[in-house]
């Protein structure tokens, strides 16, 4: 009997052990884990999460449209001329102009404890890892913070060590805010709600055709939706599913106390009324004006003249930059030289070679300080951006249009001549073929005097020379050159 306890009390002690041991193994092996990740979050992922935190708290990242204003000249008043979009259509707006409807509406859906976590929702990353584990249905565990950043940094993987990254980016991006609604703010401006929309303030204005301010509960409900997937939630083509996850959310404000049930019924029985589709479509195939173009262009060229950035550099700070742009354009000098421009009548019927080509013309005004007003690349209506544009990219011969600019304006300007004064057609010297030189279109000269102001009518050739020899070439070098 004494020997079967010996033996009981023996097997007792040994399973102990061996529970001991391996209790003591699996701690071992949780240290030298802890030790490990650790080690690979001080040194891999701390030095991103901080460049990641110091980018996204200045907005650093976002790409954002860029605006051309025109100043009155009379009022000094400004006011917006055109909208430079670049690959994301983005306007910024801040946390005062969105309506709280659709800020509750966001978070209902989205992160209902926003207020409370301090960027990781514990509860909610638990239930995903459990539902990921257990094989159930996949359930997201991602906060507002935690998306903001994904979207901002447009680091979206499916990898494990992508969410601890963007678990420890949360944490210390609302340790360094600590601004609920900064984080926020900033989330209305990442999403993308489809149609190129990127933040609430483009999707307002391509959706309902208003200002995100004004915006009622319906309409907030719709856009604290589309978020979720763009492409299934369309409010043009897949109306139905819009609506469905509108009245989704209504039922999660209400049900978190948000709005009452009147606010809910009534924004449930609401009739969503879209912008047209056909609006949209023509604002896309709408082309930059020959001035924007313009100032895209002397834009990029002198960032990279003053402030040295590469051509690639300069051209994404304009298009996605949000450069607030000062131009020198009169609007309404433009609209008219646009509309000449686009009236064939205005212009000879003719056409010239086997291809029917008809002419093309250019303009530029300017002030009397030299600021270009208003300009124009070419006949007919603009299509296309930045294309080729006679007013600024045609590197021609000046002919006889240069006249005026080097020879009769500087000679005027000295007193040398005035429009009355009498000059000779005459050739300035023989060539060494025995004919005159300057010939007048074929002409050889005839020797009769005339005015000046009949030479610059006719662009007689030989009045010209005869009044820049008067002048000397040097003096007229001067004046085109410094003056």
């Amino acid at each position: 009997m004494a020997t079967g306890k010996r033996k009981g009390h023996g097997i007792v002690h040994f399973f102990a052990r061996l529970l001991l041991t391996l209790l003591l193994v699996g701690v071992l092996c949780a240290c030298f884990c802890g030790v490990a990740f650790a080690y690979y979050v001080r040194v891999y992922i701390n030095p991103a999460v901080e460049e990641d935190v110091a980018q996204l708290s200045q907005g650093i990242g976002l790409d954002l449209n860029s605006f051309i204003y025109s100043i009155d000249t009379e009022t000094g008043q400004e006011s917006l001329y055109e909208t430079i979009k670049g690959l994301e259509n983005r306007v910024p707006v801040t946390i005062d102009q969105v309506p709280d409807e659709l800020k509750d509406a966001v978070i209902a859906i989205e992160d209902q404890r926003f207020y409370q976590h301090k960027g990781v929702d514990w509860k909610g990353t638990a239930a995903a890892v459990k539902s990921w584990l257990l094989g159930g249905a996949q359930r997201g565990g991602s906060t507002i913070t935690q998306q903001l950043i994904k979207n901002a940094t447009k680091d979206d993987d499916y990898s494990v060590k992508r969410k601890v990254n963007e678990i420890f980016r949360a944490l210390a991006l609302e340790e360094k805010l600590d601004d609920k609604d900064k984080i926020l703010e900033s989330y209305l401006n990442t999403i993308y709600l489809g149609y190129n929309c990127y933040g609430v303030k483009t999707a307002a204005m391509t959706y309902f055709g208003k200002d995100v301010s004004e915006l009622d509960l319906a309409e907030c409900a719709v856009l604290a939706g589309l978020t979720n997937n763009p492409s299934i939630y369309d409010p043009y083509n897949r109306p139905e599913k819009v609506k469905e996850r509108q009245e989704l959310i209504l039922d999660a404000m209400l049900t978190q106390g948000m709005i009452s049930q009147l606010e809910h019924d009534t924004a449930k029985a609401k009739e969503l009324v879209y912008r047209p589709y056909e609006t949209y479509v023509a604002e896309q195939n709408d082309s930059y004006t020959w001035f924007t173009d313009a100032v895209i262009k002397d834009v990029i060229n002198d960032l990279m003249a003053q402030k040295g950035y590469s051509e690639l550099i300069a051209q994404d700070l304009v298009f996605s930059g949000g450069l607030k742009i000062y131009a020198t354009i009169d609007t309404r000098v433009q609209d008219i030289l646009d509309a000449v421009y686009q009236d064939d009548s205005v212009f000879p019927n003719m056409t010239r070679g086997p291809e029917g080509s008809k002419p093309q013309s250019a303009m530029v005004i300017t002030d009397k300080q030299g600021n270009i007003r208003a300009l124009v690349g070419g006949r007919g209506e603009k299509t296309g951006m930045r294309g080729f544009s006679r007013a600024t990219d045609a590197r021609r011969q000046p002919g006889s249009s240069i006249k005026p600019l080097a020879v009769y304006g500087p000679a005027m300007d000295t007193g040398i001549i005035v429009p009355t004064t009498t000059v000779y057609d005459k050739a300035l010297r023989i060539g060494t073929d025995g004919k005159p030189w300057p010939m007048n279109d074929g002409r050889a000269p005839s020797g009769n005097g005339m005015p000046v102001k009949s030479g610059i009518a006719g662009s007689v050739n030989t009045i010209a020379v005869q009044v820049l020899n008067m002048l000397t070439p040097q003096t007229s070098f001067d004046y085109l050159t410094q003056r």
